[in-house]
């Protein structure tokens, strides 16, 4: 398939991986005098990740078991320019997955599936949280906004974990006052 822009094809792949249940982000950029001419989205759970070990860490000390994201999946695509057409074409596809794919109804869970970036939802929040707004209110015009809860990207409990967090942060470097302030907010 052809097309005349980078974001077309990028769409088209990102349709494809919610159609069948993975998520999806970008990889390698190849330019030639600042120009791109190629392009790779794989997979998110491409790859495998590395533990890493402190140097100052005690080798008995117990570690918090987490989950790995990363399990080696193949799945691909390559696009290249055409430097004779102009045109941008699918180069390569590969269609090979090693882990279990989302159901449709857990999609919108996935990361490549945000609409806005983790940096703007932050801000949002705290926003909320400065207008002393309660975070269930914050988390419904959240869903309105984006047309549906699924379509938030994240859920009520990241949002309640998120606005905890901030508060803690608040009280952790202040003093009795405060806390008294963050207790007569709560009410």
């Amino acid at each position: 398939m052809r097309a005349s822009s980078w974001e077309d094809l990028e769409l088209l792949y990102h349709d494809h991986a919610r159609a069948t249940g993975f998520s999806v982000r970008k990889s390698t950029i190849r330019k030639i005098d600042g120009v791109i001419h190629e392009r790779y989205f794989i997979c998110s759970k491409q790859g495998t990740t590395k533990t890493k070990i402190k140097e100052n860490e005690r080798q008995n000390a117990k570690r918090k078991l987490v989950p790995t994201k990363r399990c080696g999946c193949d799945a691909h695509i390559r696009i290249k320019l055409d430097v004779y057409s102009g045109d941008i074409f699918f180069k390569q596809h590969v269609v090979s997955y090693n882990h279990t794919l989302t159901r449709a109804e857990w999609q919108y869970l996935q990361r490549s599936e945000r609409t806005t970036t983790l940096k703007e939802t932050m801000k949002a929040i705290e926003g909320f949280e400065d207008a002393h707004i309660r975070s269930t209110t914050a988390y419904k015009y959240f869903a309105k906004h984006a047309r549906g809860t699924e379509c938030v990207g994240h859920t009520l409990r990241d949002h309640l974990n998120y606005v905890n967090r901030l508060r803690r942060k608040e009280i952790e470097g202040g003093d009795v006052q405060t806390v008294i302030r963050q207790l007569i907010l709560c009410v």
